[in-house]
Formats: C-alpha cells, sequence, structure tokens
C-alpha cells in the first residue's frame, strides 16, 4: 500500500473500506504524479512526495460540504442528481473573491446537459467574464461554444483554497490545478480517452457530456501546447455530436485562415463531417453578435448576389452606350 493509501486508510474506523470514490481517485492520481514514468513527473513528482499525507489531507478539506456528501452515496453522480446542489450565488450571498474551483452546469437547446470545471483565483470575477459575451467572443473553446448554444445554466462551487499550510504555500499553482483535475476526475467532465489514462479501472464507468478539453495538470507549462492540441485532435472521435462538431467548425476556420494567409481566399467547401446548424452566437440580451469570421453562414450568398449586381449594372451601361453611339433608330444608316 502506497503512504498515500496508508494515510486515507488511517482517516477510516479499522474494518470498514473508503465509502466513496474521492479517496481512491485522489490516491490514484497522485501516486501516478511519483512515478517516474509519468510525463508529469518533472513538474509534481517531487512536490507530491514531499508533501503526500499533507497535500492529500489539505485537498480533501477544500472540498465544499455538499460534494463531500454527494461522493459519499455515489461514485459517478448522474447529472440530473446535480441539480440538489447550491447554486451559486445564493440570494443575499455575497460575492466570493477568493481561490475557487468551480462547475459550470450547462443545459443545452438539445435537451443534454454538459458539465464543465474551472478555476479561479477570484471566483466573482472570473464568473463575470463568463457572462461577458465579448470574452466569450474574443476567447472560444469547446466551453464557451456550448454556453452560446445552451437554455439555461448554474454555477456551483466545489472547492475553496483557503490559506494552505506553510509548507505547500511555495506552490499555489500546483495546488489549483491539482484540485481542479482531481475535480474533473470525479465529475467526468474530460474526454473519455484522457479519463481512460488518469482513472483507477474499478471506478471509471460511464463519462459524463464534458466539456474539459486541455488537461488541468499541464496549465502553466509552457511546453505543453503541442499536448493540448492533442488533446483537441479527441474532440474528432467523441461519443458525442456535439463535441465533433465544434472540433470540425474550428477546423474549417482554421483552413480558410490559413487559406487567406496563402492568398487562396475563403474556401467555400464544407469540412466533411460537419454539421452546420446555421446559427449565430448570440450575447445574453438575445442580439446577434457581430461576426468576426469572414465565412459565416450566408455571407457567400451575400458576397455572390453583390457580383450579380455589379455585373447587371455594368450590361445596362453598354447597352447606354451603344445606344448614343448608334443614335436614334430614325437616324441609323441603312
Amino acid at each position: 500500500m502506497s503512504s498515500l493509501s496508508s494515510f486515507m486508510a488511517s482517516q477510516l474506523p479499522i474494518g470498514e473500506n473508503p465509502p466513496n470514490s474521492l479517496d481512491s481517485i485522489l490516491d490514484h492520481l497522485l501516486t501516478g504524479l511519483t512515478s517516474p514514468s509519468s510525463r508529469h513527473y518533472p513538474r509534481y513528482g517531487h512536490f507530491v512526495s514531499q508533501h503526500s499525507s499533507t497535500l492529500a489531507s489539505f485537498l480533501t478539506a477544500s472540498l465544499t460540504p455538499s460534494i463531500s456528501s454527494l461522493f459519499s452515496n455515489s461514485s459517478n453522480p448522474a447529472p440530473s442528481s446535480l441539480i440538489s446542489l447550491p447554486a451559486y450565488p445564493q440570494k443575499d450571498q455575497r460575492p466570493y473573491h477568493g481561490r475557487a474551483i468551480y462547475l459550470h452546469i450547462l443545459h443545452g437547446a438539445d435537451g443534454t446537459t454538459r458539465l464543465y470545471i474551472g478555476q479561479a483565483t477570484n471566483l466573482a470575477a472570473r464568473l463575470s467574464q463568463h457572462a461577458d459575451f465579448r470574452y466569450r467572443r474574443d476567447n472560444p473553446s469547446l466551453h464557451t461554444y456550448a454556453m452560446q448554444r445552451s437554455a439555461r445554466d448554474s454555477f456551483v462551487v466545489l472547492a475553496k483554497v483557503t490559506q494552505p499550510p506553510a509548507e505547500l504555500s511555495s506552490r499555489p499553482d500546483l495546488l489549483m490545478n491539482l484540485l481542479e483535475m482531481w475535480c474533473c476526475l470525479l465529475f467526468r467532465t474530460l474526454q473519455t480517452a484522457t479519463l481512460r489514462r488518469y482513472l483507477p479501472d474499478e471506478v471509471l464507468g460511464e463519462s459524463n457530456v464534458g466539456l474539459n478539453v486541455g488537461i488541468p495538470l499541464d496549465y502553466g507549462d509552457p511546453e505543453a501546447e503541442a499536448l493540448g492540441r492533442r488533446e483537441f485532435a479527441l474532440l474528432r472521435e467523441s461519443g458525442d455530436e456535439f463535441c465533433r462538431r465544434h472540433y470540425w467548425y474550428v477546423a474549417k476556420r482554421r483552413d480558410e485562415r490559413q487559406g487567406r494567409q496563402l492568398g487562396h481566399g475563403n474556401s467555400s467547401e464544407s469540412v466533411p463531417g460537419e454539421i452546420d446548424d446555421g446559427s449565430v452566437p448570440h450575447d445574453t440580451d438575445g442580439k446577434a453578435l457581430q461576426r468576426t469570421q469572414s465565412s459565416e453562414p450566408g455571407e457567400e450568398a451575400e458576397s455572390g448576389s453583390s457580383g450579380w449586381i455589379i455585373w447587371t449594372v455594368a450590361l445596362l451601361g453598354g447597352v447606354m452606350v451603344l445606344s448614343h453611339v448608334l443614335g436614334p433608330p430614325g437616324t441609323r444608316r441603312r
């Protein structure tokens, strides 16, 4: 048994097994990071090994009581059960400006509930960004793509990070990444292939319809950019059609930008597998956002119409000039 497992087992009465998956998932995550074979080892290995017991205790204590209670009854709660969680903010609740991990529950217009988990150094400020349509417009992601196409949503605070013990305070960035990663595994909000790499086999179960693409452990790592592209590519094979649509949406616009840079103009050719619902992002007031791409649905048709107008005007102008040169019908030479 690892030192982490020993610590967690010591918190339970003798003869009892862990009542939920909280401990087993956290133990599996932290133990894996101490293995030299883990790609995260250079960044997390020494920190986790040196402070294993204190770290596990602090992360567990950071969860809100409602989340600890939720996982005492289920190892993988269904999205429908999340309605019982207290939404943030509650009536007359003062904004929380501290560090936190939050859950965003999005009820899609297609009837599907999707989940996203994020971290914030200032929770109130972070949620204000999500509510700002300009921020969503300038920071596109699978999460914002789902927000634009949702019918209603709510936020839930999963954990609050107060003053950590002295031995952990030197790396608040790693603490937040570990806590968010743990929550993403608990709620299964990462892509299925990613969950298989980080969850223990005995608690893998069914994945929820998650909107987290990047791995939280990579946040703040300048060398993880290429790995982020690999995680995004998983959307292409996602079991959720919504995620596949987002992948092709981004791929098509990337190809169009590259085409413009090469002087080839816009490509009107659709990307294989893309299902275009013809929707235009809207802000919270229902007003259509200003289009920032030159290839939004309908723009090619508008461009074609203006071309026909130009040709018609030119043709009429030519007829008028020819009529002036030849003169009135009665004066033409026979």
